[in-house]
C-alpha cells in the first residue's frame, strides 16, 4: 500500500517489480519534520514483533531535504507518533546525516537522540 501523507504539491506513486524485488517510489511533499509531515509514504501493516531488511538503490536528489529510510508510524496522519530512520541524497552534508534517526512522539515536534549530532550505524549500499 502506498498514500500520500499531509499536503503534497503532486500526488505520487509507488511500483513494485517482482523480478528484482524492489519498490521504485515517485513522490512529493514538503517535508518530515515538525508537527506535520508532508510526504509519500509506502506501507505494510505489522502487529506485534517483526524485522525489517531494507536496502536503498538510489535516491534522487530534487530537493536538498530529500529523504529515504524505514518509518514506523501510529497512524497514517501528518502529525502522527513516527520513529524514522533516514537517509538523504547526495550532497547533503548536514552533520545529523546521512544515516539519522528521528522520532516524533504524540503532540511534540519531530526530533534526534539528545546529544547525538551523527549515527555512526551503517551506510546503504
Amino acid at each position: 500500500m502506498s498514500q500520500d501523507i499531509g499536503n503534497v504539491g503532486s500526488p505520487g506513486s509507488a511500483t513494485f517489480d517482482p523480478g528484482t524485488s524492489s519498490y521504485a517510489i515517485n513522490a512529493s511533499g514538503s517535508d518530515i519534520w515538525d508537527v506535520s509531515d508532508s510526504f509519500r509514504y509506502s506501507l505494510q501493516a505489522a502487529l506485534g514483533d517483526g524485522e525489517i531488511v531494507a536496502r536503498w538503490i538510489s535516491i534522487n536528489n530534487p530537493d536538498y531535504w530529500t529523504k529515504a529510510g524505514i518509518m514506523i508510524r501510529a497512524d497514517t496522519s501528518a502529525g502522527a507518533a513516527n520513529a524514522f530512520m533516514l537517509e538523504t541524497g547526495p550532497g547533503h552534508d548536514e552533520p545529523v546525516l546521512p544515516v539519522a534517526p528521528e522520532w516524533r512522539g504524540r503532540h511534540e515536534r519531530l526530533r534526534q537522540p539528545p546529544g547525538r549530532r551523527r549515527w555512526n550505524g551503517p551506510r546503504s549500499g
